[in-house]
């Protein structure tokens, strides 16, 4: 006996992206002492926002593709709390979700690093989450 087509299922409401959680206040470990040049030595990959992160929009082009990913994006926080660079550490595997991530990040606030009570620059590490479920 031959299978049966599986229904068309119906249509969903368009997707949000994923933000990955936020732990408010970092582990010690995620800060730990030693700072070069004004730049803290460890990555921090438990930021603490001053603001909640704006979900970036999901691209129009990957939703009608069904593309999902995580793009893996590094922020040098600056002492005042200043994002001074973004780089895209680790693609999704599709430019638009990359590029979307990378938008998104640029208006994020987070707390810069703090060691023995001063604030540092330090480098963070965020993944930005595109899921269709």
């Amino acid at each position: 006996p031959e299978p049966k087509p599986e229904p068309k299922p119906e249509p969903k409401p368009e997707p949000k992206p994923e933000l990955a959680p936020t732990v408010i206040n970092p582990p010690q470990e995620a800060v730990q002492k030693g700072v070069t040049n004004g730049v803290l030595d460890k990555l921090v990959t438990s930021p603490k926002y001053r603001a909640k992160p704006v979900a970036p929009k999901y691209p129009r082009k990957a939703l009608r593709k069904r593309q999902e990913g995580t793009a893996w994006v590094r922020i040098l926080v600056a002492a005042n709390g200043q994002n001074q660079e973004i780089v895209l550490h680790k693609s999704s595997g599709y430019e638009s979700l990359d590029e979307a991530a990378l938008e998104a990040v640029k208006n994020w606030k987070i707390e810069p690093a703090v060691v023995s009570g001063k604030a540092v620059s330090a480098w963070v590490e965020v993944p930005v989450k595109f899921s269709l479920r």
